[in-house]
C-alpha cells in the first residue's frame, strides 16, 4: 500500500510501512478511492481503472444541507452592505477589530442561530435558522460588482437539519487532476420539500415580530407575492445552496453499502483507511464542524487500538 503522486510534473510513488490514510474530504475521498480501483466495478471499468475492490457504497450517500433564505431591506445603516461597499469604513471596521478585538470583525457574517422543530409535535429540532449582517443575490457574495443589495440589508437563512435526499459524487476521467462529478439530489424526498417550505414560512413569521419590525423597510426576496407552498418550493430551488456541510459519500457501517468498518478501515482492501466527514453515515444535527473534528479523534484512536498487522 502507498500513493502516487505528482512533484513537479514528475510522477512519484510513496510505499507505507503500515497502512495509509485518507483524509480528502467527502468529494474528493470517494474520487482518489476510485481512481486507486476501490468503488463500484462497473464504474471503474468505464473509467479504464482496474478494479482492486468492488465497493458498491464509494460516493454513494450524499447528503448535505442546502440553505434557503430570505432578504430584507433595513431601515437603519447598521448592516455590513454599506461598510463593505464603503473602503473607508472598511478600514476602520478592521482597525477596530485590531485596537479592541471588538466590532463586526469579531463575529461571524450569521450572529444569530435557532433550532426548532418543523412540526410543531416533533420531539426535537429539525430546521436551523440564522440572520446575516448583509443581503445579496447570493449567500457568498461580499462585494458590490457580485451581487451585494446597495442598500443597507440583512437575510434570514435556514435549513434542514437532518435532509432525507441522497446524491452522488464519483469520477468521470481516469486523470486525478479533474474534478468529480456530483449531484446532491437537493430536496428529491418530499418530505424534504415539505420541511423546507415550513422553514422559509418560520423565517418569514421571525421577520413579522415587533422587534424586527422597526428594522425592515421591505422583503427583497422573495417578496411578498410568493405565498403558497408551490412558489416557495420553486423559491427555494432557485436560491437553495449549499451550506458546505457534505457527508456521507465513504459511509462507516457493515451493511452492503458501507465502505468503511467501524474501525475506518476500507473494504476488500488492506492497510487503507478513511478518515474524514465523508464515513458519516447520517447528517449530525447543525453544522459538521465538531462531528468532524470527533472523526479525527476517533481515528487517531482506531489506529492505535486497531493497528493493520505488517508482515515481516
Amino acid at each position: 500500500m502507498g500513493i502516487r503522486y505528482l512533484h513537479k510534473g514528475q510522477a512519484l510513488q510513496v510505499l507505507a510501512r503500515r497502512e495509509v490514510i485518507l483524509s480528502a474530504g467527502p468529494i474528493v475521498t470517494p474520487q482518489l478511492l476510485e481512481l486507486s480501483g476501490v468503488g463500484q466495478a462497473d464504474l471503474l471499468r468505464e473509467l479504464g481503472v482496474e478494479v482492486k475492490a468492488d465497493v458498491p457504497g464509494v460516493g454513494e450517500n450524499l447528503c448535505d444541507h442546502l440553505q434557503g433564505r430570505i432578504t430584507f431591506e433595513c431601515t437603519q445603516r447598521i448592516s455590513l452592505n454599506e461598510i463593505v461597499a464603503n473602503p473607508i469604513r472598511q478600514a476602520w471596521m478592521g482597525a477596530k477589530y485590531l485596537l479592541t478585538r471588538r466590532g463586526m470583525m469579531a463575529t461571524p457574517s450569521a450572529t444569530v442561530h435557532a433550532l426548532v422543530p418543523a412540526h410543531p409535535d416533533e420531539p426535537r429540532a429539525s430546521v436551523k435558522i440564522q440572520m446575516t449582517h448583509l443581503s445579496a443575490n447570493s449567500r457568498y457574495t461580499r462585494s458590490p460588482g457580485a451581487g451585494l443589495d446597495p442598500f443597507p440589508g440583512f437575510g434570514i437563512g435556514f435549513f434542514q437539519l437532518r435532509p432525507r435526499s441522497r446524491g452522488h459524487v464519483h469520477a468521470h476521467s481516469p486523470d486525478a487532476l479533474k474534478a468529480p462529478l456530483m449531484d446532491p439530489r437537493y430536496l428529491h424526498h418530499p418530505e424534504d420539500q415539505e420541511d423546507m417550505v415550513r422553514a422559509f414560512r418560520m423565517a418569514r413569521h421571525v421577520s413579522g415580530q415587533p422587534a424586527l419590525q422597526g428594522l425592515i423597510r421591505r422583503e427583497t426576496r422573495p417578496g411578498l407575492d410568493v405565498q403558497n407552498d408551490a412558489a416557495v418550493l420553486d423559491y427555494i430551488r432557485q436560491c437553495g445552496q449549499t451550506s458546505w456541510h457534505p457527508i456521507g459519500t465513504c459511509k462507516m457501517g457493515t451493511d452492503d453499502m458501507a465502505v468503511v468498518d467501524p474501525q475506518l478501515r476500507v473494504k476488500g482492501v488492506q492497510a487503507l483507511r478513511v478518515i474524514d466527514s465523508s464515513i458519516m453515515p447520517t447528517m449530525p444535527s447543525s453544522n459538521t464542524n465538531a462531528a468532524a473534528i470527533a472523526i479525527g479523534e476517533k481515528g487517531a484512536d482506531c489506529i492505535l487500538q486497531h493497528p493493520f498487522q505488517v508482515n515481516a
